[in-house]
């Protein structure tokens, strides 16, 4: 009976030390889907109740994709495609362009700054669709997340978290630091970070 009444205590004990994580995932590439996964997963497997909460905002071949791998996964999907944009021809265009050697000069002409246009109004046009789903957001408020991640791509699932009003957040970053999340962390200018030739 001691033994029982020892099991139940620890296995309470276990179940009460779990947070409620919610990890924001942007839904731009296959890369950032595996990235994210792959963190709820450790935390997962670490006894943390995670939900994965995919903010579709550019149409790719990973809809089918099921993240949640783990038996304390959950996976939301949220829809932020937006009616009348031309996924086929942003695709296309990236396309075009991803493994050309072109200069940094190249984003000057008109094409690529149509382009890099209609992209940024997609995820802004996206992010307002998603932060204006009462049904998404409520959802999201009364899951009471202890904590988010949110990635460091852009700025909406920082105002989701927010607004979700979850207890505190955390900006992933799973590749180089980029200027501009540098600045709105607070960290000092580029050359304070950057190697010591660039300086001379």
């Amino acid at each position: 009976m001691k033994l029982l009444n020892f099991i139940l205590l620890f296995a309470a004990a276990i179940f009460c030390n779990a947070y409620k994580i919610g990890i924001t995932i942007p839904d731009i590439s296959r890369s950032q889907l595996l990235f994210n996964q792959r963190m709820g997963e450790v935390l997962a497997d670490a006894g943390h109740n995670v939900t994965l909460i995919r903010l579709q905002t550019l149409e790719n071949d990973g809809k089918g994709l099921k993240l949640a791998s783990r038996s304390t996964m959950k996976e939301w999907i949220i829809n932020g495609f937006i009616d009348g944009v031309d996924y086929e021809w942003i695709k296309q265009k990236q396309a075009e362009s991803a493994f050309l050697d072109e200069s940094a000069w190249a984003f000057l002409s008109k094409e690529k700054r149509k382009l890099l246009s209609v992209w940024m109004k997609t995820f802004t046009d996206a992010c307002e669709k998603m932060i204006t789903d009462k049904e998404f957001m409520d959802k999201f408020e009364a899951a009471e997340f202890d904590i988010v991640f949110t990635h460091m791509y852009e700025f909406c699932p920082i105002g989701i978290q927010h607004l979700g009003k979850a207890k505190t957040w955390i900006w992933v970053n799973s590749g180089a630091l980029m200027d501009y999340v540098a600045y709105y962390m607070g960290l000092p200018v580029p050359p304070s970070y950057a190697a010591r030739k660039w300086l001379f």
